[in-house]
């Protein structure tokens, strides 16, 4: 039971490298922190839950982790 909820959870938050993959939106590095420090912004404003993972990358370490409805408005709100 402790998986499957663990499971489900990760398939509802995204970092933007795994959202990038994911939905095959081909972002380079430099917009991908674009990106992430403005869905930072973006639900701190609209109180909108953000997770810490950790990453295998040393370049990044603990990386934000957004919610798949953030990723949806923010994305709705800019465009695409």
């Amino acid at each position: 039971e402790t998986l499957e909820i663990a499971l489900n959870m990760s398939l509802q938050y995204y970092t933007v490298a795994k959202y990038n993959r994911k939905f095959h939106k081909k972002w380079n590095m430099e917009q991908c922190n674009r990106i992430g420090k403005e869905m930072t912004a973006y639900c701190k404003a609209n109180g909108l839950e953000i997770k810490k993972c950790m990453t295998n990358d040393d370049r990044f370490g603990d990386v934000n982790s957004y919610q798949l409805k953030a990723w949806e408005e923010y994305l709705n709100e800019n465009n695409g």
